[in-house]
């Protein structure tokens, strides 16, 4: 069981339905309790400004939810034992993704606009990088539509200039590799 304050309903002596539980470093969780665990929907507060908004199932993030961190980032979708999994948007000073996650990282299908750069990336994720096919577009216009492995182009792929030339052919590690002009 959860050690803390406890202000709520008790079933036999153990925590269960609404209540709030609060530790002795003032973190707190509003919410439902069952079988003496967070279960249910709830919020859950740290002092650092950190919170979680959404659904638990025996004291761990499971379910729908939103997450803000004292650094302004804010998750909000779907979680799995703590972490993100399912579909969702992950929102930082420096980018904005929307698309899928695995074990708390960007993976399957997903849309990220990087807020510094301009650019634009719409295709697969793996393990936190864009890995398969994807395309990729730069503030000025250029565009790289093909293949990618652990976030950078490698592969087929075709590279589209502003000034209307284009590479088709093959990249390897971030770079072109043999002829396509």
């Amino acid at each position: 069981m959860i050690a803390g304050e406890y202000n709520g309903p008790l079933v036999e002596g153990v925590r269960d339905g609404k209540g709030v539980l609060e530790w002795s470093n003032k973190d707190s969780y509003n919410g439902d309790f069952k079988n003496g665990l967070r279960h249910g929907k709830g919020t859950f507060l740290e002092v650092n400004g950190h919170r979680y908004d959404g659904e638990w199932a025996l004291s761990v993030k499971s379910g729908s939810g939103k997450e803000v961190w004292p650094n302004g980032d804010v998750y909000e979708g779907e979680y799995s034992k703590d972490v993100p999994n399912g579909q969702g948007e992950l929102t930082t000073k420096g980018a904005r993704y929307k698309g899928g996650f695995r074990h708390g990282l960007r993976d399957g299908l997903g849309v990220m606009l990087f807020v510094k750069s301009g650019g634009k990336y719409e295709g697969h994720w793996k393990a936190g990088k864009m890995s398969g096919k994807g395309v990729y577009t730069w503030a000025d216009g250029q565009r790289y539509d093909g293949d990618w492995k652990d976030g950078v182009r490698c592969g087929s792929g075709v590279m589209s200039y502003v000034n209307g030339e284009r590479h088709d052919g093959y990249y390897f590690d971030n770079k072109k590799h043999g002829s396509g002009w």
